[in-house]
């Protein structure tokens, strides 16, 4: 593959891009969303490490710019390092909620198997995080946070993805104007 190629170049930024969307689907990917098996699939979402993730995709937000800084020396232009940490920090957040959320169901969902947990109900309140802030909140307030922040997190997946390909986009309009 030829660095000067603006195509070679477009497709080395596609196999990156679907690359970051792997790793952002990876956590659910063996995920069976029929509500038969919710108790199960908040378990697995309360095991997901978002430090992994974040690892994960940094160091591919870093081949990009790495990438993007070998191709502009080579063919001869000036281009800046983009800062990814941002939206990367704020895409982690938002899926540490939805983890910790997911942590307080399945603590709500233990609590209440069992037969004193069958008397006690969905009603006791379970201490949550949220953005740093804690809060005591019921199963119904509980699922009501997981639904709000599994929405957050799309959006701010969607954010991301949109800024980089954007970013890309840019850069590939600097190199087909050198080409």
């Amino acid at each position: 593959m030829e660095l000067s190629d603006p195509n070679d170049v477009l497709s080395l930024f596609k196999k990156l891009m679907m690359k970051i969307v792997e790793e952002t689907k990876k956590p659910t990917i063996n995920f069976d969303l029929n509500e038969h098996y919710y108790k199960r699939n908040m378990g697995q979402v309360a095991q997901i490490n978002v430090s992994t993730l974040y690892l994960s995709l940094s160091s591919i937000f870093e081949q990009i710019n790495e990438l993007k800084t070998t191709i502009a020396l080579d063919s001869g232009f000036y281009t800046c390092q983009s800062d990814y940490q941002t939206l990367l920090r704020q895409f982690c957040d938002d899926y540490q909620d939805v983890v910790n959320v997911a942590v307080s169901i399945k603590s709500c969902l233990d609590q209440r198997s069992g037969l004193l947990g069958f008397f006690k109900g969905y009603g006791n309140p379970i201490e949550t995080i949220l953005s740093g802030n804690s809060y005591q909140l019921n199963y119904q307030q509980l699922r009501s946070k997981f639904s709000y922040h599994a929405v957050v997190l799309q959006q701010s997946e969607k954010k991301m993805l949109d800024t980089v390909a954007k970013d890309l986009d840019d850069f590939m309009v600097k190199l087909y104007l050198v080409a």
